[in-house]
């Protein structure tokens, strides 16, 4: 399967899930910077079926999501009074599916310990790549998710053809084969700071 085929299969398995359940998937992003996160939007106006939601602050984000259903968030790690790190416990804490990815142009070993420990999906290093941020997010959907897609859609699921040798596109190995075939050369553009 090509790398373009793998991320096609990706975005086409994140459509199914949204298409079985029939409401978009809810998208925070957080990051003080008012610029950044329309440029994170844009980014990820290409990929499908997703609602968007911002929040300035770490204590806004925690505020949306309390009040708003919110099944994946992208948060700055330099945010006044909370960081991105403080709000991702936080959010952990209050739904411990929803991924949660952490944006820093610090990408530390600690850093990334401090956020394995907390439970974040992935801590992306700003300038992010277009297309690593819409695999990420899209794997992410799919990781979290999926599970609760077979158990209560089971008919949907046998039915749509995503089903592998190894089984469902989903299953950790052919998800982790599919996502490793979908990385993009890094000849494309990154999105700013």
């Amino acid at each position: 399967m090509s790398r373009r085929q793998s991320r096609l299969r990706i975005l086409r398995w994140v459509r199914f899930m949204v298409n079985a359940v029939q409401k978009p998937f809810q998208l925070l992003i957080a990051d003080d910077n008012r610029a950044f996160r329309e440029v994170l939007r844009e980014a990820l106006e290409i990929a499908p079926s997703l609602e968007f939601f911002e929040a300035e602050s770490g204590e806004e984000a925690v505020e949306v999501v309390q009040r708003q259903r919110i099944d994946i968030v992208l948060l700055d790690m330099h945010m006044h009074v909370m960081t991105g790190l403080e709000t991702l416990r936080v959010l952990k804490r209050m739904d411990a599916i929803r991924p949660c990815i952490l944006i820093t142009s610090d990408t530390s070993d600690a850093l990334r310990r401090d956020a394995a420990d907390a439970d974040a999906f992935s801590v992306l290093r700003k300038p992010v790549p277009r297309h690593e941020l819409v695999c990420i997010v899209s794997t992410a959907l799919v990781t979290a998710y999926e599970k609760q897609l077979v158990v209560n859609e089971p008919a949907l699921v046998k039915e749509s053809g995503f089903v592998k040798d190894k089984g469902l596109v989903t299953d950790p190995s052919a998800l982790t084969d599919i996502v490793t075939e979908a990385a993009i050369p890094p000849r494309n553009r990154e999105l700013p700071r």
